[in-house]
């Protein structure tokens, strides 16, 4: 059991809880999360996370909460808040720098 009572798992039972999120929609190997609690992750704001884990002798182990908790802050940071404007395709951009050159142009500057 951790501290908060979850119970631990080890790390191929926490790869294997993530399915097919891996590249190419492959698994993620226990390999990988031994490197999230080793060395850690950059996070989209350019802050290193890692995965809190125990070590039980030879073996690290996680649990599902921490399991989540990590996932959460690194993916916190890639998705865009929801009051973010609306992202503008290459054709709308280039329709507003038209604009306010043309206003800059009236107004002399």
């Amino acid at each position: 059991m951790s501290d908060n009572g979850t119970r631990l798992i080890g790390l191929a039972e926490a790869a294997r809880r993530l399915g097919d999120t891996g590249r190419g929609g492959r698994g993620v190997y226990s390999a990988t999360l031994t490197r999230w609690i080793q060395t850690d992750v950059r996070a989209g704001d350019g802050t290193r996370v890692k995965l809190r884990a125990v070590r039980i002798g030879s073996k690290w182990a996680t649990c599902q909460d921490w399991l989540d908790a990590f996932i959460e802050r690194i993916t916190a940071t890639h998705v865009a808040p929801d009051n973010a404007p609306a992202l503008r395709t290459p054709a709308e951009r280039e329709r507003g720098v038209a604009a306010a050159n043309a206003t800059l142009a009236l107004l002399g500057v």
